[in-house]
């Protein structure tokens, strides 16, 4: 069987290409969060983007920085412990502009966008969205992967 190929409209909409897409894939719904896009799986419950935050405050720090550090509070690694998901014990990621002494030529990083962040009572969700928000440019993924019994996550803050 061969997959379908996938032809783009001549003139259309983001809202109407979403909707051909969940036509196709009914188990998935997206929501707008205050201008941030959220393609999420209708029925995953408990699902670990539900795990509530009592505070998380960031002041001035690199988008990465407040990243890792919201997936560092104990609320949100009990909340995924509680859910029976861990990280793979082995991960390898890598990508992206090689270091000078590889390229050949130095050129200059540009500086990290630096937000600030003041919320209570969130969801893990909220969260991630308020910091794809503060950024303007990128984006945040999370998969769950089920097998046999075992769960695992994975999370990446994109460009």
């Amino acid at each position: 069987m061969t997959e379908p190929e996938l032809v783009p409209a001549e003139s259309t909409t983001l809202q109407a290409e979403l909707n051909r897409i969940i036509k196709v894939l009914p188990e998935y719904q997206w929501t707008l969060d205050d201008g941030v896009l959220n393609f999420l799986p209708k029925y995953y419950m408990p699902s670990p983007l539900d795990i509530t935050i009592s505070e998380f405050k960031v002041e001035n720090i690199p988008v990465i920085d407040a990243y890792n550090q919201l997936f560092d509070k104990p609320e949100v690694e009990n909340g995924f412990t509680r859910l029976g998901l861990h990280e793979p014990a082995v991960q390898l990621v890598f990508g992206g502009d090689p270091p000078p002494d590889i390229k050949g030529h130095k050129s200059a990083k540009p500086e990290p966008k630096r937000i600030t962040l003041n919320m209570q009572h969130v969801t893990l969700r909220e969260a991630l969205n308020a910091i794809v928000r503060a950024d303007g440019r990128k984006a945040w993924l999370l998969s769950v992967y089920s097998c046999e019994g075992n769960s695992t996550y994975q999370r990446a803050l994109v460009n």
